[in-house]
């Protein structure tokens, strides 16, 4: 029987910073909105809050 080695995938850098959220942590009701205070800005009907992921 010959040895496999697990593959774990990693995630990229941009991945790692927008689940977790940039700005409050991650967005709660809108799924266009990479973060809390991204949302709040949308809800306000702002372009985004201007962090680099909105």
């Amino acid at each position: 029987m010959s040895k496999t080695k697990k593959s774990v995938a990693k995630a990229l850098p941009t991945e790692k910073k927008t689940s977790a959220g940039c700005c409050g942590g991650a967005a709660i009701d809108n799924s266009d909105a990479c973060c809390v205070k991204d949302e709040q800005a949308k809800a306000q009907g702002k372009s985004g809050c201007g962090c680099r992921c909105s």
